[in-house]
């Protein structure tokens, strides 16, 4: 009943003929980069906050009474940002049509983009797949549709065992170095090597530097068919770093998750490099 994407023409030149009968909902998000490249660097954020209050009201007749207010604020100072807003608005709008508790998740392309992001962050974990049916069967866990009501969770298929709990993210960061007198002040260093312990672990996610990443834990070779979860790894995985840090100010490495997965750290051996 609803597509949603931004305004590519081959896009929407493709919706028209494989979603005939189906409304367009323009993406608000994409939306608003192209009326904001209309505007001023300086009036941005002005533009920026009077778009984004007419997505606050509750009810289609207000949100399109708003959006025509900001149209005609607009139109005197930056015409041709009114003028995308006029011919915008009813594919803009689009999601005012459906009930109130869905437009939130039809608005915009991000919770699609979110669900894409975490299929990849999930797909890199395994790093490479044994087969076409291993990829399909850890990426229908991740869409599978989970839905909790009256305390009782619905799943979209049998299920021999289920973990559930609440949602939490865990942080495990070393002291920094100057605080452990490993160096001097005002020199530069560096991380070159870290040995990460591990005991019974599916998933690490570990910056050291240069953000958080998803690392790899076991490389699946092209005979084995993951028919099942991966298998827990314990053992060491040695993270090899770049970049240099002015002072000793900050932890040398991170980890940050939030995955739902068995996760022990036993120990942690680093290896610096300090330049005078």
């Amino acid at each position: 009943r609803l597509v949603i994407s931004d305004a590519h023409a081959g896009l929407k030149a493709s919706i028209r003929k494989c979603f005939a009968g189906s409304s367009w909902q323009r993406c608000r998000v994409h939306f608003v980069r192209n009326l904001l490249a209309l505007v001023p660097k300086a009036h941005t954020e002005f533009v920026a906050a009077a778009f984004r209050s007419i997505f606050t009201l509750t009810n289609a007749e207000e949100v399109s009474a708003r959006w025509d207010e900001v149209e005609t604020t607009l139109a005197e100072r930056f015409p041709k940002a009114a003028a995308l807003m006029a011919d915008a608005k009813a594919d803009v709008l689009a999601f005012s049509a459906f009930p109130r508790a869905h437009w939130r998740k039809i608005w915009s392309n991000n919770p699609l983009e979110r669900l894409n992001k975490e299929v990849k962050r999930r797909s890199n974990v395994v790093g490479i797949f044994p087969n076409d049916a291993a990829a399909i069967r850890l990426i229908g866990a991740v869409l599978a549709d989970h839905t909790v009501t009256g305390g009782a969770v619905t799943l979209a298929e049998p299920a021999s065992a289920v973990e559930i709990g609440l949602p939490f993210t865990h942080i495990v960061e070393p002291l920094p170095p100057n605080e452990l007198g490993t160096i001097g002040a005002g020199r530069k260093l560096r991380l070159v090597r870290g040995i990460f312990r591990l005991n019974e672990t599916a998933f690490l996610r570990l910056d050291t530097g240069q953000g958080l990443k998803d690392i790899t834990l076991r490389q699946f070779g092209e005979d084995e068919i993951l028919d099942e979860p991966a298998p827990l790894v314990s053992g060491d995985i040695k993270i090899r770093a770049l970049g240099w840090q002015k002072d000793g100010t900050k932890p040398l490495w991170r980890i940050e998750q939030s995955a739902p997965l068995p996760f022990e750290l036993l120990s942690v051996i680093t290896e610096l490099k300090v330049n005078d």
